[in-house]
């Protein structure tokens, strides 16, 4: 079992809402985040970095995560 590599600091704001004024939330700065996620090693095995096209036995395209939904396919790095 991996232990997680360091834990981020949250961060608190507040929004005002039609009905109820300087509402508190929480959030963590996504750039921070990816660069967290990447590095942990539990998730070394489970990360995708490549496109994939998956068919069933019949040869039907079958769709199971977002790398292999055509929409995923048409953005380009």
């Amino acid at each position: 079992m991996c232990a997680m590599v360091d834990q981020l600091p949250w961060q608190k704001g507040t929004v005002d809402f039609h009905l109820q004024k300087n509402c508190a939330f929480y959030y963590r700065d996504l750039g921070d985040i990816v660069r967290y996620l990447l590095q942990q090693r539990a998730y070394a095995d489970h990360l995708v970095f490549v496109l994939k096209q998956e068919f069933d036995s019949e040869g039907h395209r079958i769709y199971m995560e977002m790398h292999t939904g055509d929409w995923w396919w048409r953005i380009q790095v």
